[in-house]
């Protein structure tokens, strides 16, 4: 049961660490964590990602520390698919927030400017 808790949890933090704007909190040594996976991602706090993975139907909770991370569970009825599921909808989540700042002095995007008829 152990053995198959922390497969599914390591898929979490390997898939997790992969995705641009996601910092994994848990530390990828088997040794030094459990099921639960702690993340964040950019731009985004643990409720709206609570919120956002909820109207997918998955279920993550916030930690109950000083700053509230996401955190997701690995169980024995989940399946590698139900974690793959779920890295897939933190992905989409991760395509849509702000960039990092441009530094000073960079040229600011071009706007496209619309034709009178």
């Amino acid at each position: 049961m152990a053995a198959r808790i922390t497969e599914l949890a390591t898929r979490f933090k390997e898939g997790l660490a992969e995705l641009p704007g996601v910092t994994v909190h848990t530390p990828r040594d088997q040794d030094l964590s459990a099921g639960l996976v702690c993340f964040d991602v950019t731009g985004q706090t643990g409720d709206q990602l609570v919120a956002r993975l909820e109207r997918k139907r998955i279920q993550i909770t916030t930690a109950p520390y000083r700053r509230p991370h996401a955190r997701i569970g690995a169980a024995i009825t989940n399946t590698p698919e139900e974690v793959d599921r779920t890295l897939a909808e933190i992905r989409s989540l991760t395509r849509w927030w702000p960039r990092r700042p441009r530094s000073p002095g960079a040229t600011p995007p071009r706007r496209c400017r619309r034709r009178s008829p």
